[in-house]
Formats: C-alpha cells, structure tokens, sequence
C-alpha cells in the first residue's frame, strides 16, 4: 500500500516515487556495470577480488556473516558446481576473520 508521503514532493520538485524509480535505475545500471568489470576475470582473478573486497569489509566491522551468506545465496544459482564449492571455500575463510 502507497502512503500518502510517497506523494510528497521534494525541495527539487521529485515525488518520493520517482526518486525510488530513480535509484532502481541507478541501482540496476550499477550492476550491469559490474557484471562487465568482473566478467573479463578469470576464476582466479574473480576469487582474489572477492576475498580482498570482503576482507576489507570484514575488517572495517562492516560486513557480517549473514550478509555473507547471503552474498553466495545471491551467487550461486549463476556457478556451477565448482564454482558453488570455491565459493564455499571463500566464505568459510572470511567467516574465520575476526
């Protein structure tokens, strides 16, 4: 149900919808933009980028363990087999990150 305060329009004159529309958009053309960057790695090379963005996160205290599950729920329905279980392998070993 819509709430009257997504009506609302905003200093600029945007409704609160349209600036949800807005950032799906943006949200979506952020995607594609990453699935062209890291479509060019390799196995490898898509393996260390993971581990050194989500160390990175985990160190700075940002990133838990159900977001990482969720991160491979998101995942694995594109991976094959060997993929899902490097995947595994990778979220176990930041899980173990303190």
């Amino acid at each position: 149900m819509t709430k009257f305060s997504d009506y609302m329009d905003r200093e600029d004159g945007q409704s609160r919808q349209e600036e949800s529309k807005t950032a799906k958009k943006t949200s979506v053309k952020s995607y594609e933009e990453m699935i062209a960057k890291y479509s060019k790695l390799s196995n490898s090379e898509l393996m260390q980028e993971f581990m050194r963005l989500t160390m990175k996160e985990k160190e700075k205290g940002s990133l838990k363990d159900e977001e990482l599950e969720g991160i491979k729920n998101r995942l694995a329905p594109y991976l094959e087999q060997g993929q899902k279980d490097g995947l595994d392998r990778l979220i176990q070993m930041v899980k173990n990150v303190k």
